[in-house]
């Protein structure tokens, strides 16, 4: 151990002689290692750690899936008659729970505000393996109608809002216009994880931080598909058993509906469906990082061969003093060692000032993220990270020096700026190595970007211009007559219009470009009757006439419904229904069903521009506009087109709705334009982040690129002096280093793409209207990546080609 402490306070001596080295490979460590850290911190809590419940592997997912609508809608949330049903009769199972998420509005604290709510059926904690700190769980009987205001709340919300207090259990708080009953409080660990596969929500949408039993009360045979269902799998029993059991019953369903209705169960793990379209993006930034870290690594064993070289007398030295061949390779270890805990200490620290502000300020909704951080996993793999380092750029580097020949390197007669043969190709392979890694990189980057250009470039069907919503909800108990409700909203439309700047206002039940919602099949009057869920399935919204003048949504055919035609069931339809529905026909006038065969049937009186439903880069346009008087819903969100910046409007629109109703929150104003990007903000995150790791391999290849040329320029001095006084031209010198510095980026261009060729399928899902073997980036790729080696070796073969031959003899 002496020896040991011996060479690390050598390595350090070596180290801080040359401070500038030191700096550069500390700092290049540090940045590679935190990066390596940051994005593992993410996927070992969303994709690795277990969840916070009792036997979590035995937890499942249980969806529904139509054989008629698998091409459009692989699966659909469980309708609550199945739920039940599966409840009863399904002994693969030890527990099985509904949930759905909903906003409510808090109204017991100083202000009302929104907060993130479950209804859960009764055993919904059970089947969790949760019990409460406080309190008790919910009883079975508080799931049915008349019985449900009771709540459990969070070990947050708790501290928050009710001052931790022990008595808080009998106490009231208003919900929704309603006093519930505190029953409980969960432990402090327990997280709730959002995520899309079990509720609608993006970056903004409250944490779950109250349970209220969900006391069905419609439960149609085959209608409410609204419910996600977790189950329990009892010990011993695999998913295949389980999804057995389930068609059975679903059989048994499907016979009861008849019309030729097919209903299958899906059964998934419970937190791989957590993770949803998020894994394939973690998984992808976690690649590119560690190319990126492995892309560093070659670089410096690069500059420590060349360091290595200037030592080699050195080396030979101590070999000639008796010094054994593994003591000198043990010290040239210890210099790379000091090097890997720098910037390894280091790389922690900005691993954790970044994983911070990534959960504060989350470009990207992602599950689970309030958990993750910097814990003992990540310190775990930063360490493995900085030993794999230490022998990715030390241990080759670190050979070749305690293999000097004492013979070779102690003649006198032998030019001290000499370079090997085999020193040149095995830093140009290492040069070839990192070429071929940043060209994958850049492939994978150029995909994602043609991506989101091609996007971003289709038809909104908008104008995003001055254009904001509000979400809020009558939720106060008079709002249960749908009469006073369509009086409330119609006063609210007409404040809100009156205020200065604003030009148009409108109301919808749910914003294009954030989800599917209240999904319904819909068949023409004339046509011959087919099987419910083998018609087509539009998306149907509630509005105002106000609401398309205020979006900019084209009117192609027809007219908008009036707020006097309320006697008869009017309807605006997107130009992908009417397609849909009366190919090459002309729709207006056309009567159309929903959901059922019988009256009252849908008269269309205008055709509308499509305009994307859940996001800018989905498919889904058909969508079906109601007048908002047909089904006036309680949470819409109020849209106007102001002369001003809508945000400047939000002092005056809260004081309009609070004029109204003042016991309803209401959030600040969201823009069109922020709805757009925030429907591609996976995509834009899993884009930024591969032009960072793409553009920084770029850097580090190009510099070292420069850097072995450069070097080999300066060991070559001698020889390139004797060249050029006896003949050679400066051009022909020019020309030979920068076909010497240009030949590991060919070879590594080439086996990167050919690497990039045989991945592209790999990511193909990620990828939007453009093929994995995309011709435009696959030519793109190497010429950038060409002209930017060919920068780097501009400066050494210029410098070569500059040499003076005595200046060149005088440094021999």
């Amino acid at each position: 151990m002496s020896g040991i402490f011996q060479d690390l306070r050598y390595a350090v001596r070596l180290l801080l002689k040359t401070p500038g080295f030191s700096l550069i490979a500390v700092a290049t460590l540090a940045l590679g290692i935190g990066g390596a850290t940051a994005v593992f911190s993410l996927v070992n809590t969303i994709l690795l750690k277990p969840l916070p419940f009792h036997d979590p592997d035995r937890l499942v997912l249980i969806l529904e899936s139509m054989p008629g609508m698998r091409a459009r809608y692989p699966t659909l949330p469980a309708c609550a008659n199945h739920f039940e049903r599966w409840r009863q009769q399904a002994g693969s199972f030890e527990n099985m729970a509904a949930l759905r998420w909903v906003g409510m509005t808090l109204s017991s604290s100083a202000q009302p505000r929104n907060v993130g709510a479950a209804l859960v059926s009764s055993g919904f904690l059970g089947t969790l393996g949760v019990s409460p700190r406080l309190g008790r769980d919910f009883a079975a009987e508080e799931d049915q109608p008349g019985k449900e205001q009771v709540v459990i709340v969070t070990d947050r919300f708790w501290r928050s809002e009710l001052a931790a207090s022990s008595a808080v259990i009998g106490r009231s708080i208003r919900l929704d216009g309603q006093p519930h009953e505190i029953i409980g409080v969960l432990p402090s660990g327990f997280r709730f994880p959002k995520s899309g596969m079990l509720t609608s929500y993006d970056a903004e949408t409250p944490v779950v931080d109250v349970f209220k039993p969900i006391a069905f009360r419609y439960k149609p045979l085959h209608s409410e598909y609204n419910y996600a269902v977790v189950g329990r799998l009892r010990s011993g029993l695999s998913i295949r058993e389980a999804v057995s059991e389930l068609n059975v019953i679903q059989a048994a369903i499907a016979a009861q509906i008849g019309g030729g209705t097919e209903l299958e169960a899906v059964v998934r793990p419970f937190q791989g469906s957590l993770v949803g379209k998020s894994k394939a993006g973690l998984l992808l930034a976690l690649a590119a990082v560690s190319a990126v870290l492995l892309i560093a690594c070659v670089n410096l064993a690069n500059l420590l061969l060349a360091r290595g070289s200037g030592r080699r007398r050195e080396m030979a030295i101590r070999a000639a003093l008796g010094a054994a061949r593994r003591h000198l390779l043990r010290q040239a270890l210890a210099e790379s060692l000091c090097l890997a805990l720098g910037g390894g200490g280091i790389g922690v620290v900005v691993a954790g000032l970044v994983v911070s502000l990534f959960v504060r300020q989350a470009p990207v909704p992602l599950p689970r993220l309030e958990e993750v951080g910097v814990d003992g996993m990540v310190l775990a793999f930063a360490a493995a990270v900085t030993s794999g380092c230490v022998l990715l750029f030390g241990l080759l580097p670190a050979w070749r020096t305690a293999r000097a020949d004492p013979q070779e390197a102690l003649q006198t007669g032998r030019r001290a700026g000499g370079d090997s043969v085999g020193g040149h190709r095995l830093r140009s392979f290492l040069v070839g190595a990192e070429v071929a890694l940043s060209a994958l990189l850049l492939v994978v980057a150029g995909l994602l970007l043609h991506s989101f250009i091609r996007v971003m470039a289709r038809d909104r069907g908008v104008e995003a211009q001055h254009v904001a919503a509000v979400e809020i909800a009558l939720t106060p108990p008079g709002y249960a007559d749908d009469a006073r409700c369509i009086a409330a909203w119609g006063s609210l439309e007409e404040r809100i219009s009156r205020l200065p700047g604003v030009t148009s206002v409108g109301l919808i039940s749910q914003l294009p470009f954030t989800r599917e919602q209240n999904l319904s099949p819909a068949l023409p009057k004339e046509a011959a009757p087919i099987p419910t869920f083998e018609r087509p399935i539009v998306n149907l919204r509630y509005v105002t006439p106000g609401y398309f003048e205020t979006v900019g949504i084209r009117l192609l055919s027809g007219r908008i419904f009036q707020p006097d035609e309320r006697q008869v069931r009017l309807a605006v339809i997107s130009r992908s229904v009417a397609r849909t529905l009366w190919p090459g026909q002309d729709p207006i006038g056309r009567e159309f069903r929903e959901s059922s065969d019988k009256p009252p049937y849908s008269r269309v009186v205008g055709v509308v521009a499509d305009v994307p439903v859940a996001s800018l880069q989905g498919d889904s346009a058909r969508i079906v506009y109601h007048p908002y008087w047909d089904n006036p819903w309680r949470r819409v969100s109020i849209v106007l087109r102001s002369a001003v910046d809508p945000r400047a409007l939000s002092p005056a629109i809260r004081r309009a709705i609070w004029e109204v109703e003042p016991e309803i929150p209401v959030p600040a104003p969201k823009t069109m334009a922020r709805l757009i990007s925030d429907s591609v903000s996976s995509r834009s995150f899993d884009l930024a982040l591969a032009v960072l790791f793409s553009a920084t391999a770029l850097l580090l290849a190009c510099l070292g690129v420069y850097g072995v040329l450069s070097y080999s320029v300066a060991r070559r001095t001698g020889e390139i002096g004797v060249r050029l006084a006896l003949g050679a031209s400066a051009s022909a010198v020019a020309l030979q280093v920068l076909r010497r510095g240009m030949a590991p980026v060919v070879l590594g261009l080439g086996v990167g793409l050919a690497a990039a060729l045989a991945a592209a399928r790999l990511f193909q899902s990620m990828l939007f209207e453009v093929p994995a073997l995309d011709l435009a980036t696959f030519l793109a790729v190497p010429v950038l990546l060409g002209l930017a080696a060919l920068a780097a070796c501009l400066i050494p073969t210029l410098r070569a080609a500059r040499i003076h031959p005595m200046a060149a003899l005088r440094y021999e």
